[in-house]
């Protein structure tokens, strides 16, 4: 139970500055949104839009989560947070265009099978004629996590 000084809008405002706090020591960029959903629920609670434990918890969650997915992503530039482009699942699909990878296993026309090895993964991999292991080949586009692609030319 709250002491009955602090009301829940008080209470998930020092949630906020706790969780802020913490994005402040240990970094991560994440903390951050879950402080802003304690915040909302606060303001939300303050304003005496509703009340009680459930709700509480459901605005907060949902708050925290709709804040992490529309804004992480833009607000980590603005944070000065770096973007490791290696981990960064929204680059473009054809940002592996142009690159050279080694072949491991026979990429097979007939059978649609082969893999090469690109930037130290084996990726699945499709071509329009046959090309052996070790053969080097560019890569024309990527499909998820299969790669076209094409004998380097020589």
């Amino acid at each position: 139970m709250l002491p009955e000084w602090l009301s829940p809008a008080a209470a998930w405002f020092i949630l906020g500055v706790i969780l802020l706090v913490f994005e402040l020591a240990i970094g991560g960029f994440l903390a951050i949104f879950f402080a802003a959903g304690a915040w909302l629920t606060g303001l939300l609670l303050w304003i005496g839009l509703f009340d009680g434990v459930w709700p509480s918890l459901a605005v907060f969650l949902i708050g925290s989560v709709v804040a992490l997915l529309l804004l992480r992503r833009r607000m980590k530039p603005v944070a000065g947070v770096p973007v490791d482009p290696a981990l960064d699942t929204d680059r473009k699909l054809d940002d592996f265009a142009g690159r050279r990878a080694t072949v491991v296993e026979t990429i097979d026309v007939a059978g649609n099978t082969g893999k090469v090895e690109f930037r130290g993964s084996h990726w699945n991999a499709v071509a329009k004629e046959r090309i052996e292991v070790g053969s080097v080949v560019e890569i024309i586009s990527r499909d998820n996590i299969t790669l076209k692609v094409k004998p380097l030319s020589e």
